[in-house]
């Protein structure tokens, strides 16, 4: 009731708020690459409050306050990305570990079966057996082999495995082999080493040839030497003139 009987029109404007709920979104497996850059999603909800912070922990030392940050890591290892939401109903954090992958490095030999006979290059005899082991031990930073063939004729993968680390291949045909070990992990940057081997049948070895027999010449004189001494050679005379 108003005094004056004039009717007053009174309007407010409220404001609803939540606390924040914050989400992280890397990929599909949480799995990053040194020397890659790197986007964080940010997924935290409420996504229209425009007086929410965000504080970003890499895990590595570094921060950052931008919303949706993008982040390089110089070292492999295994890290926790954290995630920090404030706004005036609250703060909440939020955790997520990720793994940081060096680039791979493929390193690979052929270590049985085989004769090397310069830098990744081998000759295999197929009258010794035609089993060849590739062994690829000394690569880091991978989880993904493959061996693969070209050249050359048939062949055949013991117990049909060319995707580990160590395999063993069976040469049948004459010829020149080209090996070629990738390996490679989830940053799928692959690394190759390729290695060469010549497969000769018996028949195609040439034997050794038969050489002369001969003596070496051996030039001896005793020192000091006495020319007034008497010498003996495995019980014989030698006359003292018979030194050089």
């Amino acid at each position: 009731t108003y005094s004056n009987s004039v009717p007053e029109n009174v309007s407010k404007f409220l404001t609803y708020k939540m606390p924040p709920r914050p989400e992280i979104l890397i990929n599909s497996n949480n799995v990053v690459c040194t020397g890659n850059e790197v986007q964080f999603n940010n997924q935290t909800c409420p996504n229209n409050d425009p007086e929410m912070q965000f504080t970003w922990d890499f895990g590595d030392g570094t921060t950052s306050v931008e919303k949706s940050p993008k982040h390089t890591y110089a070292d492999l290892g295994n890290r926790t990305v954290k995630l920090t939401a404030k706004n005036t109903c609250g703060t909440e954090s939020i955790e997520q570990p990720i793994r940081v992958l060096g680039e791979p490095k493929a390193v690979a030999k052929a270590d049985s079966g085989v004769v090397e006979v310069a830098a990744d290059r081998y000759v295999l005899c197929l009258s010794q057996g035609n089993i060849v082991r590739l062994n690829g031990m000394g690569t880091t930073n991978a989880t993904l082999y493959n061996w693969s063939i070209s050249g050359g004729g048939r062949t055949q993968w013991v117990r049909g495995n060319n995707r580990s680390e160590v395999v063993r291949l069976d040469i049948i045909d004459p010829g020149t082999y080209t090996i070629t070990f990738t390996a490679n992990n989830a940053c799928d940057r692959p690394s190759r080493k390729v290695l060469t081997i010549e497969a000769k049948a018996a028949e195609a070895l040439l034997p050794l040839k038969l050489q002369d027999d001969g003596c070496i010449s051996l030039n001896y004189r005793p020192e000091p030497f006495n020319t007034n001494a008497a010498y003996k050679i495995n019980g014989l005379d030698v006359a003292v003139a018979n030194f050089p």
